[in-house]
């Protein structure tokens, strides 16, 4: 069956499933946790179409069966802060307990405050 994107081209019927879909998940997701909601977010809006991203969406939110409210939401932020976007990354910080683990302060750039041309500061070298 090939299927469209473009909503146009959609029956009506169809149309209106897409939409409860992305209510459904954003729903979802926000009664899981901001930093889960954030990540769905991220999901839905890092793809050209938001359909391409439900499967990954009800992956992460099928975690809850497992995982408590709480390990989610904190796997999300650990997630979101690392940039791993994907929801392998999310399984596997949950699964090695990486949610739980007292996480370092951010370091702080003790050169931000001189001004001077060899000085670059720790921003240019990522």
């Amino acid at each position: 069956m090939i299927m469209s994107t473009y909503t146009v081209c959609l029956y009506t019927q169809y149309s209106s499933i897409l939409s409860f879909l992305h209510r459904h998940v954003k729903q979802w997701a926000s009664t899981l946790g901001e930093y889960v909601s954030q990540w769905v977010d991220y999901q839905l809006h890092s793809k050209a179409h938001p359909q391409q991203s439900y499967k990954v969406c009800f992956g992460l939110l099928s975690l809850n069966k497992v995982y408590s409210k709480e390990r989610l939401n904190a796997a999300c932020q650990r997630a979101l802060d690392t940039g791993g976007y994907r929801l392998a990354n999310v399984k596997i910080i949950l699964k090695k307990n990486l949610d739980q683990e007292k996480r370092e302060p951010k370091q702080i750039d003790l050169l931000a405050d001189i001004k001077h041309d060899n000085v670059r500061g720790q921003n240019y070298y990522h």
